[in-house]
């Protein structure tokens, strides 16, 4: 009898409920563009998915400004051997990275990382485009300064999608 009741349980409720799961997470939008228009999608924060674990991706909440999308899509992790990035910081010095946006080149989708690292009273800042099979390029222009973590980061941000275009061609090209 309790062979029985097991079997319906999981026939009846563990089932349905497993592939409605699997098909709604076949279901979500692959990547970083957004599903109705196509543009640039901005990353919200959020703290529930990040502890979902999923193989060979995230889950991601997403804001589309040019639409007003508003998601969760699916995100391709780069493996960490292709994230290893040689730090420009002296040595013994820690540095910060952090992901400042995503731009896009000839229709690929490139990953800027803006790289901090303190040098005696003056903080310095370097652009790290990730290509999209997790290959890394060093912007050759002469890193930013200023005397804190926020001044590097204000002037890295306050550079423009087509500014950083420009770079990474330049950067890509050589």
């Amino acid at each position: 009898m309790l062979s029985i009741t097991i079997l319906y349980l999981i026939l009846v409720i563990a089932l349905p409920l497993g592939l409605s799961l699997a098909l709604g997470y076949r279901g979500l939008p692959h990547g970083r563009a957004c599903p109705l228009c196509g543009g640039e999608t901005l990353r919200l924060q959020t703290r529930w998915l990040r502890f979902l674990p999923l193989r060979g991706g995230r889950l991601h909440a997403r804001w589309c400004p040019r639409c007003s999308w508003e998601g969760v899509a699916r995100v391709r992790e780069v493996p960490a051997e292709h994230v290893a990035v040689r730090s420009l910081a002296a040595p013994g010095r820690r540095a910060q990275m952090i992901e400042l946006s995503e731009i896009s080149m000839d229709g690929r989708a490139w990953r800027v990382l803006l790289q901090a690292w303190s040098e005696q009273e003056t903080w310095r800042g370097q652009l790290l485009f990730v290509g999209p099979l997790g290959r890394i390029f060093s912007d050759g222009l002469a890193p930013f300064s200023g005397p804190s973590y926020r001044d590097v980061l204000r002037q890295a941000m306050a550079l423009s999608d087509p500014v950083l275009t420009v770079r990474l061609r330049a950067v890509v090209s050589d």
